[in-house]
């Protein structure tokens, strides 16, 4: 299983501890996003076909549904047309190639209260 992560789940960040027993994790950038934050967290939104997203994505072998269980939790991701964030497999780009992993999308609509990032958080 492979997870793309762009906020507070990558290296030296809040909750990267919920990412444990990964077998390794990459740079990488997922297009056709933008990422705004509320000053809080980070949010990731459809954008256009030229508009990048930087982050981690993380390969995961083991404890896969435990893993998902615990991001889906910090995510308000419930499978529910209502949920704070979807999840949804995308295509993710790495120095060396490109492989679907997960991602959560922002569900909800963004306000003039988000920010808009130039440079991931």
């Amino acid at each position: 299983m492979n997870i793309f992560v762009y906020g507070t789940l990558k290296r030296n960040k809040s909750n990267h501890y919920l990412m444990e027993g990964y077998e390794s994790v990459e740079k990488s950038y997922v297009k056709g996003y933008k990422i705004y934050t509320n000053g809080y967290f980070p949010m990731v939104v459809a954008g256009l076909e030229k508009d990048i997203v930087k982050g981690e994505l993380y390969f995961f072998k083991k404890n896969e549904k435990i893993i998902l269980k615990k991001l889906d939790m910090l995510e308000g991701y419930s499978g529910d047309e209502f949920d704070l964030y979807k999840r949804k497999n995308e295509k993710i780009i790495t120095k060396n190639k490109e492989v679907e992993a997960f991602i959560y999308i922002y569900n909800l609509n963004i306000s003039e209260n988000h920010q808009l990032l130039k440079n991931n958080f």
